[in-house]
């Protein structure tokens, strides 16, 4: 899956891969409102051929339903595959109460006289992991390897090349946050946020579910590791989106650090802790708990400077400050000081024109604390890096003598 994301063709095809049990009808129907009625096909049997899927796309343009095995071997490239993912435990406690409570399903009899415990131990291969399963099925297909070698080998070996032929991988606890962003990127209309269907309550093994997970981890490794990635890569298309869009340049929205007519504005993208303001009525932003807080900048002509103050870091120093443009590996020439005896200091940042008026800077730093390191007592744990406040832009007097 690519984190950045290519211009939408004029005919715009999807197919929402739907992983059973992941919130695939609740995103479906919302997606399928951006679409003509006559255009989307939603909520239908399932997909078990591949001349099927051929023949649904001659007539729409977006297709949501469950997958055969091998379905996209050789499915159309320029077809865009959007695929959601749960969290493992809760994914597994999702499936097994729908085997309960279906009983025309060939599992349920075996599911209601064994129990969870039961099941899980002589029908495993059909509980966890199914996720990941179904998602390298359906893109490869079963061969010989499938059935007379290690499955999870088999499974973990193609699931780097399957996720990467998906381009939008969605955790389903950002369900509701992709269905706010995915319009800004493709320009389709908006989907209704508040519609969900097919919701499943609490059941009284959920409970026994959360015990079987805690004791046996082992058994939900492949998708914790499909679930970790789909989080990573959600942030990193969050955030791309959202440098590609236009937020508003005000400093009453949370995400916005500065904003200046005059100057221009930054806001905070991913890597940062919420907007919390002190006692003093100062805004700060702390860093963390990745090692690197990415930022997007959008400036007036002449500005060269970005500005921010530091009154707090955990473990570090000030020369372990790296600054980059975007992805690249030059640095750009950052100065740390002291402001009066301390412990307050400003980075300064020199930002070239060759940046362009709207770009993204990535501040990285080798290690990420917490309170917790320094002072057993302080029962914070959140691990951060750095506090920051005052961020600002400016001109050196050079380019204000130009502007002027």
């Amino acid at each position: 899956m690519d984190d950045e994301s290519d211009p939408v063709p004029a005919r715009h095809r999807i197919y929402y891969l739907h992983i059973p049990k992941t919130g695939g009808q609740t995103l479906g129907t919302r997606l399928a409102s951006a679409f003509p009625t006559d255009r989307s096909w939603v909520l239908q049997d399932d997909l078990r051929s591949a001349a099927q899927f051929d023949r649904l796309f001659q007539d729409h343009d977006f297709v949501e339903g469950h997958a055969a095995s091998g379905l996209l071997k050789r499915a159309d490239p320029r077809i865009d595959i959007l695929c959601t993912v749960r969290h493992p435990v809760s994914h597994v406690r999702s499936l097994f109460r729908h085997i309960l409570r279906e009983p025309l399903l060939r599992l349920h009899p075996p599911a209601k006289a064994l129990g969870f415990h039961g099941f899980a131990e002589h029908y495993g291969d059909m509980l966890f992991n199914q996720q990941s399963r179904t998602l390298v099925e359906t893109m490869e297909g079963r061969d010989h390897q499938f059935y007379r070698g290690n499955r999870n080998v088999w499974l973990l070996e193609r699931l780097a090349p399957s996720i990467k032929r998906v381009r939008w991988l969605v955790p389903t606890e950002q369900i509701d946050d992709f269905c706010r962003w995915w319009p800004l990127e493709t320009g389709h209309s908006t989907v209704p946020e508040e519609l969900r269907i097919n919701v499943a309550p609490a059941a009284e093994m959920d409970d026994e579910i959360e015990a079987f997970a805690r004791e046996n981890p082992e058994r939900f490794g492949l998708d914790y590791t499909l679930w970790q990635i789909a989080n990573q890569h959600y942030a990193a298309w969050r955030s791309t989106v959202l440098q590609k869009a236009t937020p508003r340049p005000d400093t009453n929205v949370p995400s916005c650090a500065f904003a200046d007519p005059d100057l221009g504005a930054i806001w905070m993208l991913d890597g940062w802790y919420p907007r919390g303001v002190r006692g003093d009525g100062i805004a700060e932003w702390w860093a963390g708990p990745a090692e690197v807080s990415r930022i997007l900048v959008r400036r007036s002509p002449g500005v060269d400077r970005l500005r921010l103050e530091i009154p707090a870091m955990i473990r570090l120093r000030h020369e372990q400050f790296h600054v980059f443009a975007d992805e690249s590996t030059k640095r750009l020439p950052a100065r740390v000081a002291l402001v009066e005896k301390g412990p307050l200091s400003e980075m300064v940042i020199d930002l070239p024109q060759e940046l362009g008026d709207s770009f993204r800077l990535l501040i990285q730093v080798p290690r990420v604390a917490s309170l917790l390191e320094i002072d057993p007592a302080a029962r914070d744990g959140r691990r951060r890096s750095f506090a920051s406040q005052n961020w600002s832009l400016s001109r050196s007097d050079s380019a204000a003598a130009a502007k002027a």
